[in-house]
């Protein structure tokens, strides 16, 4: 969403705060978080989390994860590897394929109309996804509910022992312009969304940082999450792992864009 960690910040100030449209919505937090970019760090206990008991990254993703860890420690953090699983890790990926059953299910309550009268208007993936989340039962729901209090719990547990964790993005590089081949990535235990749907799960502040290419010239990624209501901290942790490159380039004004971007 945001070119650097400090119009991330400045993207919170702006969008912080209640509003009456939207009833989960939290009082505004009554600090900037731009001036959080500024301050100092204090000393953190930071997990680094490699696989999270469910998936194999590519060696070139795990390499930046360690760079990242190397960065953290040079900074005078507390960083300590720590191979805890989720919740539900020995039947994982059904956990994942039912989150996105009931997402699906989600999407389709507000298009219900549409979908069952014109299904030749969706293009044929996003009317699979559709069809899927018609299936789902209060079985299904029932399940899916058991597993995010679990999964609310285990996070919960992880940030008594730590104040920021360390992990991948996702766990390759990109995939190519017509998506991940799903099956593989089951088989292969790289599905992209592994390690950023826990966090969209639970409400963990958490962001996504550049770490480099890869051998492959492909750009690769790591994860920091924090504690919840501390995007102050988050974005505090942010500053120390954004290479001067990234702070050093502008955003490109909107004419000076190729056309049709």
């Amino acid at each position: 969403m945001t070119r650097t960690v400090r119009d991330a910040a400045l993207h919170l100030d702006l969008a912080a705060g209640h509003h009456p449209a939207d009833p989960g919505s939290l009082p505004a937090p009554g600090l900037s978080y731009q001036a959080c970019v500024d301050r100092a760090v204090p000393r953190l206990r930071v997990g680094v989390l490699r696989t999270l008991g469910v998936a194999d990254p590519r060696p070139e993703i795990l390499q930046a994860v360690d760079r990242a860890a190397d960065v953290l420690r040079g900074h005078g953090h507390q960083v300590t590897d720590d191979d805890s699983a989720l919740p539900d890790h020995e039947c994982f990926p059904a956990s994942i394929q039912l989150r996105q059953q009931v997402l699906a299910h989600y999407r389709l309550t507000s298009r219900l109309d549409a979908f069952t009268t014109r299904r030749d208007d969706f293009e044929p993936w996003f009317a699979d996804v559709l069809a899927r989340g018609r299936a789902l039962t209060t079985e299904d729901f029932a399940r899916y509910w058991e597993h995010r209090a679990r999964l609310a719990q285990w996070a919960a547990d992880l940030f008594t022992r730590y104040d920021m964790l360390l992990m991948p993005t996702v766990p390759t590089t990109a995939w190519p312009a017509e998506g991940p081949d799903v099956a593989t990535a089951v088989r292969e235990r790289t599905i992209p969304i592994t390690f950023t749907s826990v966090f969209n799960d639970t409400g963990n502040p958490a962001i996504s940082l550049p770490a480099g290419l890869a051998p492959d010239g492909l750009p690769r990624a790591v994860q920091l999450v924090a504690p919840h209501h501390r995007e102050d901290l988050l974005l505090g942790a942010a500053t120390l792992l954004e290479a001067p490159g990234d702070r050093a380039h502008p955003p490109v004004p909107y004419n000076e864009q190729s056309p049709g971007r």
